[in-house]
């Protein structure tokens, strides 16, 4: 017995199971006369909730542990504009009471999953462009000649309309230069005439008699012609 006088003053919400002793006043260890009221405040057993939104999940894991709360394993959602592992809402909100020892859920941002590339193919290049930038694609563009695409207006890309990619991913657009031009063929150099041969072939030997080889043989030695000698006769 220290010769004072103990009076229970007010319950206060900290982290520490109901009914422990909370604070005095005076405070511990100070110097009071004999006789004197000390008053002993006790814990609510009830715990102001922190705001642990937008931070890291291990961060709010710690902050809320050391207020004595447990902190199960968090729910995910997809949030495009919050990195992974951000806090996006908690069970009880913020600033309120909740029992000590109780559970505080919490909803953090997923790793962000594939998204699907728009289909921009034959939309002119400008708007194709403005479109996948809106989605947060990275862009390059390449030409390529055409018969059915006006010029500047989108083939195709790569990866194709529909397909899922990374978010962010670098997407080419594919753009016509419009039809693929032909060349006329040069005309070619007309080659020149061949000279005529100047002398005539010569006739091939005929193996038929001629006149002159006729009229030989009529005058040949044994000829009765009316042309030779006279028989003598009486």
């Amino acid at each position: 017995d220290a010769g004072l006088v103990m009076v229970e003053g007010e319950p206060e919400n900290v982290p520490q199971e109901q009914g422990t002793v909370s604070s005095t006043d005076p405070l511990s260890g100070a110097t009071v006369k004999k006789g004197s009221e000390v008053e002993v405040r006790l814990a609510s057993g009830k715990v102001e909730v922190p705001d642990v939104t937008s931070t890291q999940f291990e961060d709010a894991k710690e902050t809320l542990e050391s207020r004595g709360f447990e902190v199960p394993e968090p729910s995910t959602r997809e949030a495009e504009d919050e990195e992974p592992g951000t806090v996006l809402s908690q069970t009880p909100e913020a600033d309120g009471l909740a029992d000590y020892g109780s559970s505080v859920t919490l909803v953090i941002a997923a790793e962000p999953g594939p998204v699907t590339v728009p289909n921009v193919n034959g939309h002119p290049v400008e708007d194709a462009s403005t479109t996948l930038r809106e989605a947060g694609f990275g862009l390059t563009t390449t030409t390529e000649a055409s018969d059915s695409v006006p010029e500047n207006h989108v083939i195709r890309t790569e990866p194709g309309a529909n397909e899922p990619v990374e978010r962010g991913a670098d997407i080419t657009i594919v753009v016509s230069s419009g039809p693929e031009e032909t060349q006329s063929p040069t005309p070619s150099e007309s080659p020149s005439p061949s000279e005529s041969p100047s002398e005539e072939p010569s006739e091939e030997p005929s193996d038929e008699p001629t006149d002159e080889d006729n009229a030989q043989g009529n005058r040949g030695p044994g000829n009765n012609s009316g042309g030779g000698r006279g028989n003598g006769g009486n």
